[in-house]
């Protein structure tokens, strides 16, 4: 039977920042999913119409390479502007 002594030091040590990572980073990837979701039809004019998409969204919505890169292998690359 593990005491309560031992088990408090390390629920306070190890599992809290352990689950506050995962709500953060799901609640960072939620807010993530509606600026997405929310801006659908300018991301879809962006990718259409842009040589290179990628930077446009960055500079537009101030996303990170990856998020924006996220953004494209959604499946919403293949409406790039055809030549």
């Amino acid at each position: 039977m593990v005491k309560s002594r031992y088990f408090f030091p390390f629920k306070s040590q190890i599992l809290i920042p352990f689950w506050s990572q995962i709500i953060d980073n799901s609640l960072a990837n939620a807010i993530f999913d509606l600026i997405v979701f929310a801006n659908l039809d300018k991301i879809i004019k962006i990718i259409r119409t842009k040589d290179d998409p990628k930077k446009e969204i960055i500079k537009v919505f101030k996303l990170s390479e990856i998020q924006a890169e996220a953004i494209l292998n959604m499946r919403l690359g293949a409406l790039k502007k055809l030549d």
